[in-house]
């Protein structure tokens, strides 16, 4: 996008208007505009949350919403169309509820297809200059720019979600490639160490089924190459946050297994504003939470066991998709250089905010003792839970039975277990005879 995008439209005395060209039909950038389902996921500014109420796109049809602002105040709005033309012109008055809403103000927004491209003008009529005075003096220039870069950076992820390749973002010097699938809240999903978003089986087709899944290869994982920068898990938690704000979410869902928890876990730390609601699986919070035997297993690991791995599922995968598949014994060295070095995050995950379930295996390389100490670090298991749930804590903690750290991501009951957690809103508790 040019800088040009960014600059309001010269308007006469009682309006002002924003444009934006997209890169992409008018038909699709319509669609995220009229759509709940797209809709929620980018209108606003930066910081806001969305949640449509009633969305009727028709002339003579309502758009009732409220607005969640970062400190957790909801805005009520309300929309009344007068007049739409499909995927070409939007035109309504946006006010309240309230009766002859003096603060009400007319907007046109127009969709005109030039190429392969959109040119979207928005332009908001007042009932007088000072009203249009004091509404620009308020920044509603800027926060209608933010909303429509929030816009283009959703409608990419439209596109890559049609695309069986994926789609990739710059960041933090990583080409960093992507995969969307399905449509709702956001749901960022990481594989483990030496996997990629194909680990996962059918798990990830089953979490996309009510939601945005956006599958994500870590640096030097799956179709995303390495650059010259050790692996650590600050730095990739640093990168998820990163492409975050380049998709233009507001807060999301992160979910994380083995490698991909300890980034979940660390972009939640060092990022929480970016995030709603945390799933750790089978990953501890510092090195010795794993059975002696792991560690010690770990601190070995290095590009020559890349020979002996060669017909393993997951060098297979790696020689498919990676950009360079002869770089597999450089990844080894690097999770083996990441591996040895010991780590404790207790003081950071007693500090998390945010609803957390951790989902580990019953025959998991991490003893269910530990397990059971992370979730009292996160306030659960303190005191008993009571009749009417009251002393529940916002963390939840899962075992699966029969799963193990080499079986639980492609288990069918992950999926049973994150769904009624990422749904909850906020965590029912349901007593006995209701």
């Amino acid at each position: 996008m040019s800088p040009a995008n960014d600059v309001a439209a010269a308007s006469p005395e009682r309006e002002f208007a924003i444009t934006r060209v997209f890169d992409a039909p008018r038909e699709l950038v319509f669609e995220a505009w009229t759509d709940p389902n797209h809709v929620d996921l980018w209108w606003g500014p930066n910081g806001f949350r969305n949640e449509t109420c009633e969305m009727n796109v028709r002339t003579g049809g309502v758009w009732r919403y409220l607005m969640h602002g970062p400190d957790g105040v909801g805005y009520a709005n309300k929309i009344v169309y007068t007049e739409v033309v499909q995927r070409e012109r939007l035109v309504y008055t946006h006010g309240s509820d309230v009766e002859d809403d003096p603060t009400a103000f007319h907007v046109t927004v127009t969709f005109d297809q030039q190429d392969d491209k959109t040119l979207l003008t928005m332009r908001s009529l007042f009932a007088t200059t000072a009203q249009r005075d004091a509404t620009v003096a308020f920044g509603a220039v800027e926060l209608g720019q933010q909303s429509l870069r929030r816009l283009e950076a959703y409608v990419t992820t439209m596109i890559a979600g049609n695309d069986p390749e994926g789609c990739y973002a710059e960041v933090n010097g990583l080409h960093l490639h992507y995969e969307i699938h399905g449509a709702g809240q956001p749901l960022i999903l990481l594989h483990g160490g030496l996997g990629s978003t194909s680990m996962f089986g059918d798990v990830l087709p089953l979490l996309a089924d009510d939601r945005q899944v956006i599958a994500v290869d870590l640096q030097a994982h799956g179709r995303t190459a390495d650059i010259d920068r050790p692996l650590r898990y600050e730095l990739m938690g640093d990168d998820i946050a990163a492409l975050i704000v380049h998709l233009g979410l507001a807060k999301t869902d992160l979910m994380g297994y083995s490698l991909g928890g300890g980034v979940a876990l660390r972009a939640a730390i060092q990022h929480p504003e970016l995030v709603r609601k945390l799933v750790i699986v089978s990953t501890p919070f510092s090195q010795d939470g794993w059975y002696p035997e792991i560690v010690a297993s770990m601190a070995q690991m290095n590009g020559a066991a890349a020979e002996f791995m060669k017909d393993s599922p997951m060098v297979q995968e790696y020689a498919r998709v990676a950009p360079r598949p002869e770089d597999f014994p450089v990844l080894l060295d690097k999770i083996g250089d990441m591996l040895r070095h010991d780590y404790d995050w207790s003081d950071d995950v007693a500090a998390l905010k945010m609803p957390t379930l951790l989902v580990f295996g019953d025959a998991d390389s991490i003893p269910p003792a530990y397990c059971a100490r992370f979730f009292e670090l996160l306030g659960g298991g303190k005191t008993d839970g009571g009749w009417d749930g009251s002393g529940m804590s916002s963390a939840r903690l899962a075992i699966l039975p029969g799963a193990t750290h080499y079986n639980i991501f492609f288990s069918p009951l992950l999926v049973s277990t994150v769904r009624p957690f990422l749904d909850a809103s906020p965590p029912a508790m349901r007593r006995w005879g209701e």
